[in-house]
């Protein structure tokens, strides 16, 4: 799909949303290097002007599957027969509700999360290319994705999988035979020899957050699969790796703090149908609104990899003149009647 380019604005390094959105025709999209500030102003102004779509997007999935979740949670409970206990038998109830709610979580809400965030995706790219998207589309786009999309996920995810228990394994071993020896020296000389593995695996394991936030971009605006995807995301990951953490971290702890309050009323709500489905609801509701906190600076930070590495902004400037000869060659060729 092509993309007409506003080339009296194309070439301002500084243009702010405010000024983007008084100078940006539909259908016009402007690239460009995305600082910290611009990265800060683009997704403030992004998020704001397609609030509704973004929300609805993250919500219509995981608030029927939230509200599902708890609501059976709070109702399996009632059924598993608990010996007489006085006083403390309700709060262990309560407490048998919320972990079947938590194991029906994983089931239900993750799953619509995953789904619901690829979606998203693809929502806040076309969005930024200023091309005209809805609910409705958004999905209707994905759905078309969602075998390979899952396939490529779950196959990148056994590797990964495979590897932490290799790793976690050969940990326990050497663990097990320093213990073992009953040596204080043996368990001192494996504390430190173990130290900078363990740093090693922190520093792994950034990394890995890092490439997975550009792998569902380079999937859904791509279209490709399997391990090219994830060497195509780590390729874009390094190009703003340290700017890619930053925004992870600050999102995290943003949605932490939106749906803390929540969290701690999981224990009060659990034990009563109405109240869960309630609380099901608010955390459906929260975790809607949190998550293109994340999304969309990530994506944008997709695109701002593709600009700095690749002349992606170069790339759909071609394409507008392309389509602006075209036209003209039309005109000229087609006599007015």
């Amino acid at each position: 799909m092509t993309v007409s380019w506003d080339l009296r604005h194309a070439d301002v390094p500084g243009l702010s949303s405010a000024r983007r959105e008084k100078h940006m025709q539909p259908g016009r999209p402007i690239l460009r290097p995305l600082n910290a500030t611009s990265l800060v102003d683009e997704s403030i102004y992004l998020y704001r002007s397609n609030f509704l779509l973004f929300f609805g997007i993250s919500s219509v999935l995981v608030v029927p599957a939230s509200m599902l979740a708890y609501l059976l949670g709070s109702i399996i409970a009632t059924f598993i027969p608990l010996p007489d206990m006085g006083q403390a038998q309700g709060q262990m109830q309560t407490s048998i509700s919320s972990g079947v709610s938590s194991v029906l979580v994983l089931l239900f809400v993750i799953p619509a999360s995953l789904f619901s965030s690829a979606v998203l995706t693809y929502a806040v790219a076309e969005r930024y290319l200023a091309r005209n998207v809805t609910i409705s589309s958004a999905f209707k786009a994905v759905i078309k994705l969602f075998w390979p999309l899952a396939r490529t996920f779950a196959a990148i995810g056994l590797v990964a999988m495979a590897v932490y228990l290799g790793v976690m394994a050969a940990l326990a071993t050497v663990l097990a035979v320093a213990l073992a020896t009953q040596s204080t020296g043996a368990i001192v000389a494996l504390v430190i020899g173990v130290a900078p593995f363990l740093v090693v695996l922190a520093v792994l394991w950034l990394a890995g957050l890092v490439w997975i936030a550009m792998l569902p971009s380079t999937c859904i605006i791509e279209k490709v699969w399997y391990f090219k995807a994830a060497r195509r995301a780590w390729i874009l990951a390094r190009t703003r790796f340290w700017t890619i953490l930053v925004v992870l971290i600050l999102a995290g702890i943003i949605q932490s703090i939106l749906t803390a309050p929540i969290s701690l009323a999981n224990e009060l709500m659990a034990s009563n149908l109405l109240l869960a489905g309630i609380y099901g609801l608010a955390y459906g509701l929260l975790a809607g609104f949190a998550e293109p906190i994340g999304r969309v600076p990530t994506v944008l930070l997709y695109f701002d990899a593709r600009v700095r590495s690749e002349g992606f902004d170069l790339e759909l400037l071609a394409q507008a003149m392309g389509q602006t000869q075209s036209s003209e060659q039309q005109a000229v060729a087609v006599p007015p009647t």
